[in-house]
């Protein structure tokens, strides 16, 4: 009878009802891109420029618990109700440090820093020379745009590189630290931090995992999946990291050498840290206070180390961030 369901009707029908669900909750979940900070590229370069492009100039930065053992050592960076020329500032010096560490400092961030300082569009082979250092989780103007949560996750990856980098403490210095990655896609360790103790004591090294937070979603979720992500594949990030740092001279392949090792033997030269970058104000009180009982065995005092940094409309910078790469082209 044309009237009766079949089986297979049902299961079209119920397809159809998933794949409209989906594509509805896409739509809903879909937010307008915010417009860049309107500050043009040459003047946030002279704001930063006049505080020495330091990260720290512009932001609220404090040790929010120095930890004991078993409990995170954690601090803070948070950048609320600063003025519009101070923020893209702050967009300014993770654009440059950006171009910076992708070419190497080489002639195609020469040509890309010139051409904004003196406010000239690229074109011809040095236009695409500096494209093949942006497109990766910027993209290009005029093109299709990745993915927003690549491009959030990538400018909060490069902010707790410029914090960590500027951060003093009286105990121990930084011999290397590990840049984020060329693009957000790619496998293996967000970050790792190698320390030379100022105290007369060894050398030590921290692995971190860095992760964004935005909407409701609470923060414990967050932290979560951070601690899961450095419990089970640690010591995978850092036994491929051991050729490349041992290779190295001094004190930086000498500990280099050792990283797995201490990471299986649950040194306390190991530590593990997790980052996260939210646009959540006020920003979370306490939020790494189940991290020991993720790591028991890093029990001594600061292997566990966290870093929130709160920013303001963080899209916005990120956006920013991409205008900025964008100027020369």
């Amino acid at each position: 009878m044309s009237g009766t369901s079949t089986p297979a009707k049902k299961s079209a029908k119920k397809a159809a009802n998933n794949v409209a669900a989906t594509s509805a909750a896409k739509a809903k979940a879909v937010v307008p891109e915010p417009v860049p900070i309107p500050i043009p590229a040459v003047l946030a370069l002279a704001t930063a420029s006049a505080q020495g492009d330091r990260l720290d100039a512009f932001t609220d930065s404090a040790l929010d618990d120095a930890g004991i053992g078993g409990v995170c050592r954690w601090h803070s960076a948070k950048v609320l109700a600063l003025p519009d020329d101070e923020r893209a500032a702050i967009a300014w010096i993770v654009a440059q440090a950006v171009m910076r560490s992708r070419t190497g400092g080489n002639n195609a961030f020469d040509v890309w820093h010139t051409a904004i300082t003196t406010k000239t569009k690229l074109s011809g082979k040095d236009a695409r020379l500096v494209e093949l250092f942006i497109d990766d989780v910027f993209g290009l103007p005029g093109g299709i745009k990745p993915p927003a949560d690549h491009l959030l996750g990538h400018v909060g990856e490069w902010l707790w590189y410029l914090h960590l980098s500027e951060f003093a403490e009286d105990h121990r210095s930084i011999l290397n630290l590990e840049s984020p990655k060329f693009g957000v896609t790619e496998q293996g360790a967000d970050g790792l931090a190698l320390y030379e103790s100022l105290t007369g004591e060894d050398t030590s090294f921290c692995l971190w995992e860095m992760k964004k937070l935005t909407g409701t979603s609470p923060m414990s979720g967050t932290t979560g999946k951070a601690y899961r992500q450095l419990r089970e594949n640690g010591g995978k990030y850092l036994a491929k990291l051991t050729k490349s740092y041992a290779e190295q001279p001094g004190l930086v392949g000498q500990l280099g050498s050792e990283l797995a090792e201490l990471w299986v033997e649950q040194s306390s030269r190991a530590g593990v840290g997790v980052s996260v970058a939210t646009d959540r104000v006020p920003p979370e009180a306490a939020p790494f206070t189940t991290m020991g009982t993720h790591f028991p065995q890093f029990d001594s005092p600061g292997q566990l180390e966290g870093l929130l940094l709160t920013v303001e409309d963080l899209w916005q910078l990120a956006v920013t961030v991409r205008k900025y790469l964008w100027t020369a082209l």
